[in-house]
């Protein structure tokens, strides 16, 4: 018996519709970052692992310079994983999968003949800064203890960077409710951009400069092999002086102890040699570096320079250019990197303030090469001054 009734409609799927197909990816899970790795991020992130492993200034400890380079390999694949994205925003053709599979080979064995070369190299280029201060070349074994601190420091940059990007996408969605979208996600990365700034700057800055001073601190302790504590009294570090051998660092040690004495200054010089103080000097670090001395009254020692030369002049006399503390060249800067690095952070290359004791900082641009835009105006001589704000019509600012 046929019945008349008419046929109920197909029941819908999770899709929503019957006559539309489900899409076999949703609901699937999505794999982690690193089994979908970015090709320009691992690119830039080999880049520029190689370039944080170039010769520094002074030796760094390993560890140290393995926490470098993997910080070094997550900035470059963050910038690797951008400039991806603006170049899937072109209309370019995409590539076929069988060149985009040789080109991960090809990725694949010149990222590791590049990792490991670099690892050699920047070991090699550390041993020889080592070896330029004084410190014992420690040989290759140390660049597999690189390798091992930079992975899981690189890995771990990248989660907190891409935990900033949801940050970002979060703060974005809430503001879409009272903003128009573009406005909402620019208001979004401005306030994440903020509080990576205050996090890099504030905590990660003390805690960078806190083991960075645990790192070194062993080595301000040591004492070069036959370098022994001075017994003339004139000399500082010796038992007589106010200044105490244990406080002198490593290299202050060294360069006290090998100073030349008074006998071998006499034999030199065919004539007695005698060991005048310069008191300039001599006030100066008991009333700037060595609190608690009272040498002056309150205020007296920022006009320091102006004493000096006052005392040449009305003796009649020049003045001395190098002379600690109060010399025209005491606080002078030659152009270049140096002086970039100065008007980005001054107490980086000054062991005080030149204000304090009344002097100035000076630039010194001799090298033909130098660029005038990157010389704070402050720093330079004042005919220099005047031609860089007639030149470029602006004073780079310093800061301490």
């Amino acid at each position: 018996m046929t019945s008349n009734a008419p046929e109920a409609p197909p029941a819908p799927d999770d899709a929503g519709s019957s006559d539309v197909p489900a899409d076999p990816g949703a609901g699937a899970p999505r794999r982690p970052w690193w089994k979908r790795p970015n090709f320009l991020g691992i690119f830039m992130a080999v880049t520029t692992f190689g370039w944080a492993l170039t010769p520094s200034l002074l030796p760094r400890p390993w560890i140290f310079e393995g926490i470098i380079a993997g910080l070094g390999a997550a900035l470059g694949y963050g910038l690797g994983c951008l400039l991806s994205w603006l170049i899937r925003l072109t209309p370019l053709r995409e590539f076929s999968p069988r060149f985009k599979t040789w080109a991960w080979r090809v990725l694949a064995i010149w990222a590791v003949v590049l990792v490991v070369a670099n690892l050699l190299l920047g070991t090699y280029w550390q041993n020889g800064v080592r070896e330029a201060v004084g410190f014992e070349d420690e040989g290759y074994l140390w660049a597999l203890v690189v390798g091992v601190v930079a992975i899981p420091t690189a890995i771990g940059a990248i989660y907190v960077g891409r935990g900033f990007r949801r940050l970002n996408h979060w703060i974005g969605t809430k503001l879409d409710r009272w903003l128009p979208a573009p406005v909402a996600f620019v208001l979004a990365a401005l306030v994440v951009a903020l509080l990576v700034y205050l996090a890099v700057t504030g905590v990660l800055f003390r805690v960078f400069s806190a083991g960075a001073n645990a790192l070194y601190a062993g080595t301000l302790e040591q004492t070069a092999d036959g370098v022994t504590q001075p017994q003339q009294p004139e000399v500082s570090g010796s038992p007589q002086s106010l200044i105490a051998w244990d406080s002198l660092g490593f290299e202050g040690r060294n360069f006290v102890a090998r100073g030349p004495s008074v006998e071998e200054l006499t034999a030199f010089n065919g004539e007695p040699a005698t060991m005048v103080p310069d008191l300039i000097s001599v006030l100066a670090n008991l009333a700037v570096k060595k609190r608690g001395y009272s040498v002056l009254d309150e205020g007296a020692i920022e006009h320091l320079t102006e004493l000096s030369r006052f005392v040449y002049e009305t003796a009649n006399m020049h003045s001395r250019p190098g002379q600690p503390f109060v010399g025209p060249s005491a606080f002078a800067h030659k152009g270049g990197m140096h002086v970039h690095a100065v008007s980005r952070l001054a107490s980086s290359y000054e062991h005080l303030p030149p204000e304090s004791v009344g002097n100035d900082l000076q630039a010194l641009p001799t090298e033909p090469g130098v660029e005038l835009e990157a010389l704070p105006g402050e720093l330079l001589h004042p005919p220099l001054q005047h031609l860089l704000r007639d030149r470029l019509g602006r004073v780079v600012p310093r800061h301490r």
